[in-house]
């Protein structure tokens, strides 16, 4: 049985419009990046495509991987137009998006997809 996927948005714009931003910046979450010690700086992910399987290079805006207390990475978040996404499939995953939304004084918009 797979696990159901979720997609997350930190938001401070509950409308999901191509004309407004999320209303998060750059500059604040490159600051809660350095600020929070969970988190780990990254410029890009390692995937496999799902047409052959081959080893992929994703390149991230402004990306970060989650680790938990062992230091395993559980999730990885990026800023896209004023936003803060990443997909999961844990309830850790939506802890610290909830977590995250705190701090910017936003919501969390979840997206279920499989």
């Amino acid at each position: 049985m797979e696990k159901e996927q979720h997609f997350f948005r930190i938001s401070r714009n509950q409308i999901d419009s191509p004309e407004d931003d999320g209303g998060i910046t750059v500059e604040e979450w490159k600051a809660f990046l350095e600020a929070d010690p969970s988190v780990e700086i990254c410029e890009f992910i390692m995937a496999r495509s799902a047409k052959d399987g081959t080893p992929i290079k994703i390149r991230l805006n402004v990306g970060a991987v989650w680790r938990d207390e062992e230091n395993n990475p559980v999730a990885v978040f990026r800023f896209q137009n004023g936003s803060v996404v990443s997909s999961g499939t844990g309830e850790t995953d939506r802890v610290k998006a909830q977590a995250i939304a705190s701090v910017f004084e936003a919501v969390v918009i979840v997206e279920e997809y499989e």
